[in-house]
């Protein structure tokens, strides 16, 4: 049985560097910078990859308050037992 799992989000491409790598120098913001950050640690698992999706609204991503642009599906590994609380 595989214990793990990759769901897909959606949130604005540049912040990639940040999700992925920790690296936060793309961001121009503080403000930004903790919305990242609130953005990682909302996720169940570790990210792993992104697919470049295009320019979109963001109403139909998981980062709805952030503005139209350039997103990615990032993919984030989950762990089933972390989830189920085994």
């Amino acid at each position: 049985m595989n214990d793990f799992e990759i769901i897909k989000v959606v949130a604005p491409a540049y912040w990639a560097s940040a999700i992925i790598n920790d690296d936060f120098t793309g961001i121009d913001s503080e403000a930004e910078c903790e919305r990242v950050e609130a953005f990682i640690d909302s996720l169940p698992g570790n990210v792993v990859d992104c697919d470049d999706l295009g320019f979109m609204l963001s109403y139909g991503t998981d980062t709805p308050s952030e503005l139209a642009g350039d997103y990615c599906e990032y993919s984030v590994v989950v762990n089933k037992k972390d989830c189920n609380n085994e």
